[in-house]
């Protein structure tokens, strides 16, 4: 994905290229706190969208450039990155040479707290296709419905092969799925275990979001609440311990909750210092997000140990300081690496 966002704004798209994978989604634009189908596509170094709701085209515009973080100057980023250590220059010089980071696929997606909790949630001991699938089908069961659109569908090869109609349904809140939800319905839909934690998650945030009195908040607003840096006073350790105390969500899925949450939509009362007006790679980690956190997994211990033992040094079996070293080292830019050599990682795996 390149760092290029252009509107589409007519009704009809040019689709006589099949070398161009359109995707349906739909996303909730906090500021307003309404669902909206969107249409993405990208040919080149740009990326398009479509959207039939044009009086929302500035804030979905807005969503999306933060969402993939294209405000983020990727040069600087990964200068910035490559003058932290040795390992990191070798694998960024290629791409710094040619100014070309079209290769390295990586961003910190950033997606509205309460489905990133979620989303998580469902990622335990599970695959990409299945947390897919586990998040589609909460949005089936407890989601609005939006439209019914037609999605291109495409072979092994990449080959278009024709057009399927499908529902598209808003991703539902916490209220929707107690209501609508139970954990039976959800281990029919095959969560496993994850349907007992899921429904406890529900039941949890629905009570203390009563019980402190923040029922007018949406879901995502309340928990950038607990663990937003805009927040006065908060700090790493009081965000993880928060999100902790819901089930199925460990140390590492609450790394990941924090790392690809969109924290930066509090209540302007809360923040902690003024509204920075122009975005840098160093205030966009410093000030507006937890882009220095490192979620440790299977491949990032095995990238650690085998790539920077001069770091982790004698942690090489305790997570927790493994995790502690690289954040210390790598700073405010821990999360981006982690992106960036998970993302190889995975690459280098297919491909072998």
């Amino acid at each position: 994905m390149s760092c290029n966002l252009n509107t589409l704004l007519k009704q009809d798209i040019d689709l006589t290229s099949n070398l161009i994978k359109i995707h349906y989604n739909s996303i909730r634009l906090l500021s307003t706190d309404t669902s909206h189908i969107l249409k993405l596509f990208q040919n080149g170094q740009k990326l398009y969208f479509y959207s039939p709701d044009t009086a929302f085209v500035k804030e979905i515009e807005e969503f999306l450039t933060n969402m993939l973080q294209i405000h983020v100057d990727r040069l600087k980023l990964y200068q910035n990155i490559s003058d932290l250590d040795k390992h990191l220059e070798k694998l960024l010089k290629p791409h710094l040479v040619s100014k070309n980071f079209e290769s390295l696929e990586c961003t910190i997606m950033k997606l509205p707290p309460w489905e990133t909790l979620l989303s998580f949630i469902c990622s335990s001991n599970n695959n990409i296709k299945r947390i897919s699938s586990m998040c589609d089908k909460l949005c089936e069961i407890g989601g609005q419905k939006l439209d019914d659109i037609e999605i291109p569908t495409y072979g092994e090869n990449n080959e278009f092969i024709d057009y399927q109609r499908v529902p598209i349904y808003a991703f539902p809140s916490c209220k929707d799925l107690l209501t609508k939800c139970s954990e039976n319905i959800l281990k029919e839909a095959k969560f496993g275990y994850r349907a007992k934690y899921i429904m406890q998650t529900l039941q949890l945030f629905d009570d203390m979001r009563k019980s402190n009195g923040f029922e007018d908040l949406s879901d995502s607003q309340f928990i950038c609440l607990n663990i937003s840096p805009l927040v006065k006073e908060m700090t790493y350790k009081q965000a993880k311990e928060w999100l902790v105390q819901f089930s199925g969500c460990g140390p590492k899925v609450a790394d990941c909750v924090l790392l690809y949450s969109d924290v930066t939509l509090i209540n302007e009362k809360e923040i902690k210092q003024e509204k920075i007006e122009e975005v840098t790679v160093e205030t966009i980690d410093v000030v507006r997000n937890w882009n220095g956190i490192i979620p440790i997994d299977a491949h990032i211990t095995r990238i650690a140990i085998r790539d920077f033992p001069h770091i982790i040094k004698k942690n090489q079996k305790n997570l927790e300081l493994m995790r502690e070293s690289l954040m210390k080292k790598f700073g405010n830019f821990g999360g981006w690496i982690q992106v960036l050599l998970f993302t190889k990682e995975i690459d280098k795996s297919i491909k072998n």
